[in-house]
């Protein structure tokens, strides 16, 4: 690729460029697909679980509202704070119902995950925290096709404090809860034995074992390994398989390195996803990571890793899912840094070979977070994410829920509770402002980015394929315009702010 510096242009093209910069102005916003939002309360929100139900077309949203609040406080507090918002959303992510959950017997509930069963009946599922001795138990909910809540259950010694970790379906198709027994959070390096425990229930909430075993380290996560009838579990650099009793039968070393997990899914046969963050080398004093997924089978063997990201930026919290083996939908956040700073959602249709059937980004005005998919039956997939606006509340961090449905096409066809202005949303500009670079990510090729000066004074010119990073360290502070074209057209326009 050439960069090309151009000193200066001629008065015919001077004016020419400055009557398209006012023009790029007058039209393009400084920050694009800009959300306007019908919930205008500053209470944060955590997103917990989505799923599908099995005979309509409906869907199931777990949040969780509260006060935001400044520093670190204790579960106890946060779990005072936060109510439940379980939503009945229908294909076009409306809220045809939904359920507020604070409270269950002197306890504060906090629902973190939702079972639906082939016939639609729903589990709701959490940790419990007493309001008197502050200890943790655990939950089961259980809701009739109405919404009505047909029975609820508490599980655990109230005498100890079971604080869950993991909440999955068993290798038998029930509900399984693991977790650590009076474990202290703070001193946890100098713990020398860790008290787990394992209980079973069915869907109607009746315990069918419950297991408490010791070891000397913690087992981290607990996963079902596809059809297999095992459990793998995690530590560092280690995978362990467990049995039906949750016994260690085996141990692996995990497949690669400089790999952080976040969440699985089972795939088919034996096999299933791990989801993470990818750091690339050097990883020190740069940070670059890419969303990747590792498929790996109940000996823990390697058989496919993709990686989806762009150069020199940060791409973090994975999520996938399918509705046939040979398409994969995997979703992350691209240009996740701390503080303040745009991020997008970005959203890769592709399968095993990782080939990229497309690549979309939804987002840009704001911090996004986290983010989840769910495959849909018409090709598409729908999309959750927390978002923080803080150019409306930069003291807090406040995060709001968004929805997005993508069709087959990748196009985006309706949003909740938001509308979101349509854009081209496969060219991301960023950082924007900006200081010692100016980057651009795209699935697009044979593009060409042109900057100016708001004088209409040329600066340069340069083509690329998918993404470019362009040095803007020697450029004076100030606005600039960008127009992108792919085969002379133009695609994109724009200005872009050079910081201090």
């Amino acid at each position: 690729m050439e960069l090309i510096m151009s000193p200066e242009i001629n008065f015919y093209q001077k004016v020419k460029h400055l009557i398209i910069a006012v023009c790029a102005l007058s039209f393009y916003p400084l920050y694009c697909q800009i959300p306007s939002y019908n919930d205008k309360t500053t209470l944060n929100e955590n997103i917990y679980d989505l799923k599908a139900f099995n005979t309509v077309s409906n869907y199931l949203l777990l949040t969780a509202k509260g006060k935001p609040f400044e520093g670190n406080i204790n579960q106890y507090t946060f779990y005072e704070s936060y109510y439940n918002y379980i939503y009945l959303l229908n294909e076009e992510l409306k809220v045809i119902d939904s359920l507020v959950l604070k409270q269950m017997a002197g306890y504060e509930l906090m629902v973190f995950k939702a079972f639906i069963s082939n016939n639609d009946q729903v589990i709701l599922t959490g940790r419990a925290c007493d309001t008197i001795t502050q200890k943790f138990n655990y939950f089961a909910i259980k809701l009739d096709s109405q919404f009505n809540i047909v029975d609820e259950f508490l599980y655990g010694d109230t005498e100890n404090s079971e604080n869950v970790k993991t909440i999955i379906n068993s290798v038998d198709g029930n509900i399984l809860f693991y977790g650590l027994i009076n474990h202290e959070w703070d001193k946890e390096d100098a713990d020398d034995e860790y008290v787990q425990f394992y209980t079973e229930i069915d869907f109607d909430g009746n315990v069918i074992s419950s297991i408490i075993d010791t070891m000397d380290f913690n087992l981290g996560w607990l996963r079902t390994v596809g059809n297999s009838g095992i459990y793998h579990g995690r530590s560092p650099g280690l995978i362990y398989a467990l049995n039906s009793n949750f016994s260690i039968t085996d141990t692996f070393d995990f497949p690669v390195e400089n790999f952080e997990d976040y969440s699985y899914k089972n795939f088919e046969g034996d096999s299933y996803f791990i989801l993470g963050d990818l750091l690339i080398p050097p990883i020190y004093p740069s940070f670059d990571t890419d969303i990747s997924f590792l498929l790996v089978d109940s000996q823990a063997e390697l058989l496919s890793a993709q990686a989806y990201g762009a150069e020199d930026t940060i791409d973090r919290f994975p999520n996938i899912d399918f509705r046939y083996t040979d398409t994969l939908f995997i979703c992350g956040i691209k240009n996740y840094n701390n503080g303040y700073g745009d991020s997008w959602v970005s959203l890769y249709k592709t399968n095993l070979d990782g080939v990229k059937f497309y690549e979309k980004y939804i987002g840009g005005y704001g911090k996004y977070s986290s983010s989840f998919v769910l495959a849909t039956d018409d090709g598409g997939c729908i999309i959750v994410a927390s978002w923080w606006d803080f150019y409306t509340y930069p003291e807090l961090w406040i995060d709001k829920t968004v929805l997005f449905k993508v069709n087959a096409n990748g196009l985006l066809t309706s949003t909740f509770p938001s509308r979101f202005m349509e854009e081209n949303y496969n060219i991301l500009i960023y950082p924007n402002p900006g200081n010692e670079v100016f980057k651009v990510n795209s699935d697009l090729t044979d593009l060409t980015i042109k900057l100016f000066e708001l004088s209409g004074k040329f600066i340069l010119e340069q083509s690329f394929d998918r993404q470019v990073s362009i040095n803007t360290s020697n450029l004076e502070t100030g606005t600039y315009i960008y127009f992108i074209y792919q085969d002379k057209k133009q695609v994109k326009s724009g200005k872009w702010i050079k910081a201090n």
